[in-house]
């Protein structure tokens, strides 16, 4: 059981990297606000011609991490969370325990994972340009990184990001 849902989170993000360049340009074009674009093709093309094709690619190692690390929180959590609503005798779970701890890990998951993993890809897809030297980089330092994020944006800039994520949630469940 292990092995193939290691396998389906694989396949998972192997998917997920062919949509990737779709990614960045929805990104670079919700960000354009001087409309330096013309659309979704001259977007792409433009990415390709400046930066090469490997610009396509930006933020999908965060991602990457950032979904992995997601659906093990998620599960693990779960797991944690019902386990305070199983009833002592029977050991079921009430309706409104399932609701309480799908809630609660939906909670956890957006603050701890989403939102700080969102934050930077989205900043790697908004930069212009691929240095060499960026692309030799040894792996990133997640800890180093993260205490760089919250300090140059502030835990303001991060309570900002979660509440964009939050009013985005809300839409879409009016």
């Amino acid at each position: 059981m292990r092995n193939i849902l290691l396998r389906l989170l694989c396949l998972f993000n192997c998917l997920h990297s062919c949509f990737q360049p779709i990614n960045v340009i929805k990104t670079r074009l919700q960000l354009d606000r001087v409309s330096h674009y013309n659309g979704i093709l001259h977007c792409g093309s433009t990415t390709v011609t400046n930066e090469g094709v490997r610009a396509l690619w930006k933020g999908l190692t965060p991602f990457a991490t950032h979904l992995t690390l997601k659906y093990a929180l998620r599960m693990g959590s779960n797991a944690v969370i019902q386990s305070v609503f199983k009833d002592a005798n029977t050991g079921k779970i009430r309706d409104g325990g399932r609701f309480v701890s799908g809630f609660g890990v939906g909670v956890i998951e957006a603050l701890v994972i989403v939102t700080p993993f969102e934050v930077v890809k989205i900043r790697l897809q908004q930069q212009k340009g691929l240095a060499q030297e960026l692309l030799n980089l040894p792996p990133l330092d997640f800890e180093a990184h993260n205490t760089s994020l919250v300090s140059g944006a502030g835990t303001g800039g991060v309570q900002e990001a979660i509440s964009m994520t939050k009013k985005q949630s809300s839409s879409l469940v009016q």
